[in-house]
């Protein structure tokens, strides 16, 4: 149990530390104030250890506002039933028992998910695999912990000052007992799975059958106010102390319970495993499968006159997968294509002769652009069948070299995305052939502006920001936590774009000047930082 608090405490100070740090390193990154920042406030440890109190501090008190949070929607879903199922009595200590009664439940159900093994932090053991701590008693501790934050501060105070409220002592207590439940059962079914597999599978059908069956006898009976008197009585509190007394001693009593902890942590640090593996390997996962699709063309031959030097390699990189590029680049054309005659025909149909102001197309536009680019797939290629190989050779990583590199595959990536965007562009463009559009010369003017600049940006985006980290190491890790966050970050700005309702020119005509803006310094950029940063990372 010593050891479970020391973890967290020591992960708390790990969250400050990093928070810190990282604050430190961006104020330094200022022009000129940052000159000025010491390196000493790195070193800071009473700074740190403040803040992990204070991270512990708001920690715990988000717990009871997430629980007032839930049970606010709780009581919406009471109110919901009274409006549309059946009436309850006008009386305000009854809607609140509803909204204890509705939280537990999706309680109960959450947890209930857990059936074979114990609902293990993976955060846990990697901690105990690095400092050689007694895995199973980190365990145990951990979960406790994790209980009597989860049960003791995140309901209790809810509970009790809606019990002060109502003055209803059994709203406090069964909602209480609910709660206990909910994280104790977790730790009961799956010792009684691994023990008797037949009476956890029975054990568990009775749980959700029971759960789903109070949902569905209150909603087809309309005695939900009879139900939530009775549960939150002194009736319900002794058949809920009595259950939970019952799984106590069974887990009190469990015999293997070194072995079924261990099973737990073996099957955790599987899943550690598998999900750092899947999420590094998700970023470079298109550049593997073209080459394990790869097959040797005989025909394809490039004239050794034509390209010199690191050239010559990409244009033998783009040549030998022009296939596999091809067979991407055509389902993205078909993909256009299909919903572009469907967009056409629901025109033609619906819309009459005129279909009012398009400029609103703008906005929706920056998503498609972004799901059809080819830059991400190509630079997932261009590292998995050229760079990570070629990077350890000192004449690859001449800054000459580099630039001459960067710029052949950008125009590539850009011939690729110009067919995209224009066919997206003719299908816009068709649109004045089955209605009528307003003002239909500046329109398209701005949306081709619009496309230029969206084929060129999403061209140029993928491969800067490859060039300026290169996140990738030899073993096809990512290393880089700021890649990952631009990675991502892209596809919810383009999502964002399509929640977001422009009109108006102005929107396409400032992402076409953005854009050219953003290339222009990118590539200044890639002039001074690319040949000190595009190396393979370790």
């Amino acid at each position: 149990m010593r050891d479970a608090w020391r973890y967290y405490w020591f992960q708390a100070q790990t969250d400050a530390t990093t928070g810190v740090n990282g604050i430190i390193y961006f104020l330094r990154r200022i022009p000129v104030v940052g000159k000025k920042i010491p390196t000493k406030w790195y070193r800071t440890g009473a700074l740190k250890s403040l803040l992990a109190i204070l991270l512990n501090f708001m920690m715990l008190l988000t717990k009871p506002v997430i629980t007032l949070l839930m049970m606010g929607l709780a009581f919406l879903v009471g109110n919901a039933y009274n409006d549309f199922i059946h009436p309850l009595p006008a009386d305000f200590t009854l809607r609140i028992m509803v909204a204890v009664l509705v939280y537990s439940l999706g309680c109960l159900m959450l947890r209930g998910l857990i059936f074979r093994y114990a609902a293990i932090n993976i955060k846990t053991i990697k901690l105990g695999e690095y400092f050689s701590l007694d895995r199973v008693a980190l365990v145990r501790g951990t979960l406790l912990i994790n209980q009597i934050i989860a049960v003791v501060i995140g309901p209790f105070l809810p509970l009790f000052i809606l019990a002060l409220i109502t003055r209803n002592l059994w709203l406090l207590l069964v909602g209480l007992e609910m709660a206990i439940f909910s994280w104790r059962w977790q730790a009961f079914l799956p010792r009684l799975a691994w023990s008797h597999r037949q009476l956890g599978l029975m054990a568990q059908i009775v749980y959700w059958v029971s759960l789903w069956g109070v949902v569905a006898g209150v909603m087809i009976t309309g005695q939900l106010a009879a139900f939530v008197n009775g549960v939150f009585s002194p009736l319900g509190f002794m058949i809920g102390l009595l259950a939970l007394l019952a799984m106590e001693w069974y887990i009190h009593r469990f015999a293997d319970d070194i072995p079924f902890l261990m099973a737990s942590i073996q099957q955790a640090t599987m899943a550690l495993d598998k999900v750092a593996a899947s999420r590094d390997q998700q970023f470079l996962a298109a550049g593997k499968a073209m080459q394990k699709k790869l097959t040797l063309d005989t025909n394809t031959t490039i004239k050794p006159t034509s390209r010199s030097g690191s050239n010559y390699l990409n244009a033998l990189l783009f040549a030998r997968y022009r296939q596999q590029l091809w067979k991407k680049l055509r389902t993205r054309l078909l993909w256009i294509g299909g919903i572009g005659v469907a967009f056409l025909v629901l025109i033609k149909l619906f819309a009459g002769q005129s279909v009012g102001d398009l400029t609103s197309i703008y906005g929706a536009l920056f998503f498609p652009m972004y799901l059809s680019s080819l830059g991400a797939p190509i630079v997932q290629l261009l590292f998995v069948n050229c760079d990570s190989a070629m990077l350890y050779y000192p004449f690859y990583r001449q800054p000459k070299t580099i630039l001459a590199g960067f710029f052949y595959r950008f125009w590539r990536i850009v011939q690729y995305n110009a067919v995209t965007g224009g066919l997206i562009f003719l299908f816009i463009f068709a649109l004045q052939f089955v209605s009528s559009v307003p003002d239909a010369v500046n329109f398209y003017l701005v949306l081709l502006l619009e496309v230029c600049g969206m084929v060129l940006f999403f061209s140029f985006h993928e491969l800067f920001i490859y060039y300026l980290i290169q996140p990738f190491t030899d073993d096809m890790s990512v290393v880089s936590p700021l890649y990952r966050f631009l990675y991502w970050g892209m596809y919810w700005v383009a999502w964002v774009f399509t929640q977001v309702q422009f009109s108006g020119y102005a929107y396409a005509i400032l992402i076409g000047v953005v854009t050219l803006i953003y290339v222009a310094i990118g590539t200044a950029v890639i002039y001074r930082v690319a040949p000190k940063t595009f190396r393979i990372r370790y």
